[in-house]
């Protein structure tokens, strides 16, 4: 190998370090992929359940967006829901009527992109 070779060698791999290093930090200080700390969900029970509907909720990457688009839907009255990070769905249950734009205007208002799925 040519000096020019094991330079660029050497080159590549102090970036690759570097990043790593950045990689393990974030991962280690707790934090979410947005950046923040994970936020805790404010539970909420409903009195009379009259039925459940199913959102797919696009961008969720962690525990901070799952707990940001439950509570912000959490925060209508007669509406509680539950999102599951994996499936990338939000299932919001509902005591009386829903107001389904509501709902999608709440979460998109945060970000997320988001839709009914039809049953």
């Amino acid at each position: 190998m040519s000096k020019a070779s094991i330079t660029v060698l050497v080159f590549i791999v102090l970036i690759l370090l570097v990043i790593a290093f950045y990689v393990i930090k974030k991962l280690l200080s707790g934090k979410s992929c947005c950046g923040t700390s994970h936020e805790k969900t404010k539970k909420k029970k409903l009195k009379r359940l009259a039925g459940q509907v199913l959102f797919e909720v696009e961008d969720m990457h962690c525990g901070h967006c799952k707990s940001t688009v439950e509570n912000a839907v959490n925060a209508i009255d007669g509406l509680s829901a539950t999102a599951d990070l994996e499936k990338r769905l939000l299932c919001v249950n509902y005591e009386g009527q829903i107001d389904k734009t509501a709902v999608i205007n709440a979460v998109e208002s945060l970000g997320y992109r988001t839709r009914e799925i039809e049953r």
